[in-house]
C-alpha cells in the first residue's frame, strides 16, 4: 500500500516538474547565444563562404558578409552568373537568365528578405533594437529533434518563426513568407550539418523549401572568417 501511495504521488509530481523545466524566452535566447559562441562571433568582421547550390544541377555559390549589414551572394544558373546583394542602403540583384542582364533594385518584398540575411548577427541578437515583438510560440520538431519555436514580428510588420533546438540550442529552422508570382507562400530554411570554424558553429548545409516543396540546398565547402573584403563589391554596378 505504501508503494502505491508513493507511485501515485510521483504521478502527480512529475507533470508539474516537467512543466517547470520549460524555459522562458530570455533563457532560450541566452542559451542560444552561448551555444552559437556569440562572444567570439562579435570579433568577426567578415564571413566568406563557398560551396555548391543544388537545384536539379550542381552550381557554385559564394556569399560575402561584412559587419554590420553588407551582403553579397554570387551564384550560377546554367553557367550564367547571378548576384543578390545589400550595401547597407540599397538591395539589388542581377539575374540575366530572366531576360534582363542589367543590375536592378529589388522589389520591396525581395529587399525585406535580403536585409534580414544581411544582418550580421541575425534578428535574434539584440532583438529589442531590431523588431517590434518577440515571444515563445510553442514547440517544433526538426529531424526528430525538439525545438523552441520563437515568433518574431519585424518592424516592417513581417512575421517570422525561428526554431532553436532544445538539446543543442542552435538555430535549426527559419520560417517566413515571400511573394511568388503575386502569391504569398511559406518559405522554410533548415540549418543542418553544423561544424566549428575557429570555435564558432556554422551550418554547412542549408535546405530551402517553398510552399512545402523542396526548392534547393546549399552545401558549403569552406567558411573563412576575417579575410580581406573590398566594400566596393556590395555596391550596385551602374551597368
Amino acid at each position: 500500500m505504501r508503494k502505491l501511495f508513493t507511485l501515485l504521488g510521483l504521478l502527480f509530481i512529475l507533470p508539474s516538474a516537467v512543466k517547470t523545466q520549460e524555459l522562458k524566452l530570455e533563457e532560450v535566447l541566452s542559451n542560444y547565444y552561448k551555444a552559437s559562441a556569440f562572444d567570439k562571433f562579435q570579433k568577426v568582421i567578415t564571413v566568406v563562404s563557398a560551396g555548391t547550390l543544388v537545384q536539379q544541377d550542381r552550381m557554385p555559390i559564394k556569399t560575402i558578409r561584412l559587419r554590420p549589414d553588407k551582403f553579397l551572394q554570387v551564384y550560377d544558373v546554367a553557367d550564367i552568373t547571378c548576384y543578390s546583394a545589400y550595401d547597407g542602403t540599397t538591395a539589388w540583384m542581377q539575374v540575366p537568365y530572366t531576360g534582363n542582364p542589367r543590375p536592378q533594385p529589388m522589389t520591396e518584398d525581395q529587399a525585406k528578405d535580403v536585409k534580414v540575411k544581411a544582418d550580421f548577427d541575425g534578428l535574434l541578437y539584440n532583438w529589442k533594437d531590431k523588431v517590434q515583438m518577440m515571444e515563445l510560440a510553442g514547440n517544433d520538431t526538426i529531424d526528430n529533434a525538439l525545438a523552441y519555436r520563437i515568433k518574431v514580428v519585424r518592424k516592417d510588420g513581417g512575421i517570422e518563426f525561428y526554431s532553436i533546438g532544445k538539446g543543442s540550442f542552435l538555430l535549426l529552422k527559419r520560417q517566413y513568407t515571400r511573394i511568388v508570382r503575386g502569391k504569398e507562400m511559406k518559405m522554410e530554411v533548415f540549418y543542418r550539418a553544423y561544424k566549428n570554424v575557429e570555435g564558432i558553429p556554422f551550418a554547412f548545409t542549408v535546405d530551402n523549401r517553398l510552399g512545402g516543396q523542396d526548392l534547393n540546398s546549399v552545401q558549403l565547402d569552406s567558411i573563412i572568417l576575417n579575410g580581406p573584403v573590398d566594400k566596393k563589391v556590395f555596391a550596385m554596378p551602374s551597368r
